[in-house]
Protein backbone atom coordinates (compact mmCIF):
# COMPACT_ATOMS: atom_id res chain seq x y z
CA UNK A 1 0.00 0.00 0.00
CA UNK A 2 2.83 2.39 0.85
CA UNK A 3 4.46 1.65 -2.50
CA UNK A 4 1.30 2.60 -4.39
CA UNK A 5 0.92 5.84 -2.41
CA UNK A 6 4.59 6.76 -2.96
CA UNK A 7 4.33 5.99 -6.68
CA UNK A 8 1.18 8.11 -7.07
CA UNK A 9 2.75 10.93 -5.04
CA UNK A 10 5.92 10.90 -7.14
CA UNK A 11 3.92 10.90 -10.42
CA UNK A 12 1.83 13.79 -9.10
CA UNK A 13 4.91 15.81 -8.11
CA UNK A 14 6.62 15.20 -11.45
CA UNK A 15 3.53 16.33 -13.38
CA UNK A 16 3.03 19.39 -11.18
CA UNK A 17 6.63 20.46 -11.57
CA UNK A 18 6.37 20.87 -15.35
CA UNK A 19 7.94 24.17 -16.18
CA UNK A 20 6.31 26.67 -18.49
CA UNK A 21 8.10 28.86 -20.96
CA UNK A 22 11.35 30.55 -19.97
CA UNK A 23 10.29 33.59 -22.02
CA UNK A 24 8.42 36.56 -20.61
CA UNK A 25 7.15 39.64 -22.47
CA UNK A 26 6.07 43.20 -21.81
CA UNK A 27 4.55 45.21 -24.69
CA UNK A 28 4.92 48.98 -24.18
CA UNK A 29 3.29 51.89 -25.97
CA UNK A 30 6.11 54.43 -25.97
CA UNK A 31 4.31 57.10 -27.98
CA UNK A 32 3.75 59.27 -24.90
CA UNK A 33 7.38 59.05 -23.70
CA UNK A 34 9.99 61.68 -24.45
CA UNK A 35 13.14 60.64 -26.37
CA UNK A 36 15.14 60.64 -23.12
CA UNK A 37 12.54 58.47 -21.36
CA UNK A 38 12.55 56.04 -24.30
CA UNK A 39 16.32 55.72 -24.13
CA UNK A 40 16.36 54.85 -20.43
CA UNK A 41 13.09 52.91 -20.20
CA UNK A 42 13.37 49.48 -18.61
CA UNK A 43 10.32 47.39 -17.66
CA UNK A 44 9.88 46.37 -14.04
CA UNK A 45 7.68 43.35 -14.67
CA UNK A 46 7.45 40.93 -17.55
CA UNK A 47 4.59 38.45 -18.02
CA UNK A 48 4.47 34.84 -19.18
CA UNK A 49 1.91 34.42 -21.97
CA UNK A 50 0.06 31.36 -23.19
CA UNK A 51 -0.01 30.53 -26.90
CA UNK A 52 -1.10 32.18 -29.16
CA UNK A 53 0.82 35.31 -28.19
CA UNK A 54 -0.42 38.45 -29.97
CA UNK A 55 1.06 41.95 -29.88
CA UNK A 56 0.02 45.18 -31.57
CA UNK A 57 2.38 46.61 -34.18
CA UNK A 58 2.63 49.99 -32.44
CA UNK A 59 4.12 48.43 -29.29
CA UNK A 60 7.73 48.10 -28.25
CA UNK A 61 8.07 44.42 -27.29
CA UNK A 62 10.37 43.77 -24.33
CA UNK A 63 11.27 40.15 -23.65
CA UNK A 64 13.32 38.22 -21.14
CA UNK A 65 14.74 34.73 -21.26
CA UNK A 66 15.90 32.73 -18.27
CA UNK A 67 18.60 30.33 -19.56
CA UNK A 68 18.77 26.92 -17.87
CA UNK A 69 22.55 27.12 -17.61
CA UNK A 70 24.07 30.48 -16.73
CA UNK A 71 27.19 31.36 -18.72
CA UNK A 72 28.60 34.80 -17.96
CA UNK A 73 31.57 34.64 -20.36
CA UNK A 74 30.12 33.53 -23.70
CA UNK A 75 27.60 35.64 -25.66
CA UNK A 76 24.09 34.32 -26.17
CA UNK A 77 22.75 34.58 -29.72
CA UNK A 78 19.24 36.02 -29.97
CA UNK A 79 17.60 35.30 -33.31
CA UNK A 80 14.30 36.74 -34.50
CA UNK A 81 12.83 35.04 -37.57
CA UNK A 82 9.75 36.06 -39.54
CA UNK A 83 7.45 33.55 -41.22
CA UNK A 84 7.19 33.95 -44.96
CA UNK A 85 7.46 30.88 -47.20
CA UNK A 86 9.63 29.54 -44.39
CA UNK A 87 11.31 31.07 -41.36
CA UNK A 88 13.56 33.92 -42.55
CA UNK A 89 16.03 35.38 -40.07
CA UNK A 90 14.92 38.94 -39.44
CA UNK A 91 17.37 40.05 -36.74
CA UNK A 92 20.36 38.61 -34.90
CA UNK A 93 21.81 39.99 -31.66
CA UNK A 94 24.52 38.85 -29.27
CA UNK A 95 24.23 39.50 -25.56
CA UNK A 96 26.43 38.54 -22.63
CA UNK A 97 24.55 37.60 -19.49
CA UNK A 98 24.74 40.25 -16.78
CA UNK A 99 25.82 38.64 -13.45
CA UNK A 100 23.56 41.05 -11.51
CA UNK A 101 20.42 40.28 -13.51
CA UNK A 102 21.06 36.59 -14.41
CA UNK A 103 18.68 36.55 -17.37
CA UNK A 104 18.57 38.05 -20.85
CA UNK A 105 16.48 41.19 -21.35
CA UNK A 106 16.15 42.91 -24.71
CA UNK A 107 13.51 44.54 -26.90
CA UNK A 108 12.26 44.94 -30.46
CA UNK A 109 10.61 48.04 -31.88
CA UNK A 110 8.59 48.70 -35.03
CA UNK A 111 8.03 45.07 -36.00
CA UNK A 112 5.80 44.82 -39.08
CA UNK A 113 2.73 42.58 -38.83
CA UNK A 114 3.45 38.88 -39.18
CA UNK A 115 4.34 35.70 -37.33
CA UNK A 116 7.72 35.61 -35.56
CA UNK A 117 9.93 33.04 -33.86
CA UNK A 118 12.33 34.16 -31.15
CA UNK A 119 15.24 31.80 -30.42
CA UNK A 120 18.09 31.96 -27.93
CA UNK A 121 21.25 29.91 -28.52
CA UNK A 122 24.58 29.36 -26.82
CA UNK A 123 27.55 27.79 -28.62
CA UNK A 124 25.37 26.91 -31.66
CA UNK A 125 22.86 25.03 -29.50
CA UNK A 126 19.31 26.39 -29.32
CA UNK A 127 18.30 26.73 -25.67
CA UNK A 128 14.76 27.98 -26.19
CA UNK A 129 12.33 29.25 -28.78
CA UNK A 130 8.87 30.77 -28.80
CA UNK A 131 6.51 32.04 -31.50
CA UNK A 132 4.38 35.15 -31.37
CA UNK A 133 2.39 37.25 -33.79
CA UNK A 134 2.35 40.99 -34.41
CA UNK A 135 -0.98 42.22 -35.73
CA UNK A 136 -1.92 45.58 -37.22
CA UNK A 137 -4.57 47.83 -35.73
CA UNK A 138 -6.44 47.95 -39.05
CA UNK A 139 -6.92 44.17 -39.07
CA UNK A 140 -8.31 44.28 -35.56
CA UNK A 141 -10.98 46.79 -36.51
CA UNK A 142 -11.95 45.00 -39.73
CA UNK A 143 -12.72 41.76 -37.89
CA UNK A 144 -14.61 43.50 -35.10
CA UNK A 145 -18.35 42.83 -34.89
CA UNK A 146 -20.39 45.01 -32.56
CA UNK A 147 -22.80 42.61 -30.87
CA UNK A 148 -24.33 45.31 -28.67
CA UNK A 149 -25.67 47.44 -31.53
CA UNK A 150 -29.12 46.76 -32.92
CA UNK A 151 -28.98 43.97 -35.49
CA UNK A 152 -30.32 46.06 -38.37
CA UNK A 153 -27.49 48.63 -37.97
CA UNK A 154 -24.87 45.87 -38.07
CA UNK A 155 -26.49 44.26 -41.12
CA UNK A 156 -26.61 47.54 -43.06
CA UNK A 157 -22.90 48.22 -42.49
CA UNK A 158 -21.75 44.63 -43.01
CA UNK A 159 -20.17 44.04 -46.43
CA UNK A 160 -19.75 40.29 -45.98
CA UNK A 161 -22.76 38.58 -47.63
CA UNK A 162 -22.27 35.28 -45.82
CA UNK A 163 -22.21 36.96 -42.42
CA UNK A 164 -25.14 39.25 -43.29
CA UNK A 165 -27.46 36.49 -44.56
CA UNK A 166 -26.53 33.88 -41.99
CA UNK A 167 -28.11 35.82 -39.09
Amino acid sequence: MKGIVLTLLSVFLINCSEKGSDFAFYPVDESSLSPMQKQFYYPRYLNHYKQPILFSENRNIWFSYNPPEKNFKEPYAISLSKKSLGWIEFDLKNQILNPNVKYIVNNYTNLPPGKYMLRVALKNEILGSITFEVISEENKEDDYIDYESPLDVVLENDTDDIRRYSR
